[in-house]
């Protein structure tokens, strides 16, 4: 049985793609702030305020009020960065032991034929399955376009290979 699935790769895909790729940078960033500013405020409360402390102090949640805007600016960045990639159509075959990609833009087209068991791994969130081919780069399968099968069944074709290199985080 053939499933097949499509997806462009239009901004708001890019988007979603960076925050999977950013999420967990941008949560170690918010907790080694945070240790950081306990610790000026610690350091003040016992040893009383000085002007560095206090500059410190002040400073530390701009850092990461920065950091977080750069965080959510990224994913724009990161679609124009993708240059003709922009906006290129995909089209997903799923075999029992593979997956065909094929994709299509204005002037080019191109497909590969992946064995489940070169994956590196997949994110399955809410709206999209990610296969990544290896730690930055991942095919993107929109979820709402699956036909001649269900996401429960591309899901069954890909755990029993891939085991605990599947993630599903539906939020």
């Amino acid at each position: 049985m053939e499933i097949k699935a499509t997806s462009k790769y239009d901004y708001e895909t890019a988007r979603a793609f960076y925050y999977v790729l950013t999420l967990k940078r941008i949560v170690i960033d918010i907790i080694i702030f945070a240790v950081l500013e306990a610790i000026v405020l610690l350091k003040i409360f016992l040893f009383g305020i000085s002007t560095m402390m206090l500059a410190v102090a002040i400073l530390i949640p701009v850092e990461l009020l920065v950091i977080c805007l750069f965080h959510f600016v990224g994913a724009k960045r990161f679609y124009n960065s993708l240059g003709k990639m922009k906006n290129v159509e995909n089209e997903f075959t799923f075999f029992e032991d593979s997956f065909r990609a094929v994709s299509k833009i204005e002037g080019m087209n191109g497909g590969s034929e992946i064995k489940y068991s070169m994956i590196e791994k997949v994110v399955e969130k809410q709206d999209y399955i990610y296969i990544y081919q290896n730690k930055r780069q991942a095919f993107i399968v929109d979820k709402s376009t699956v036909i001649g099968g269900t996401v429960e069944d591309i899901r069954n074709k890909l755990i029993p290979i891939l085991q605990k290199k599947y993630y599903y985080k539906n939020k």
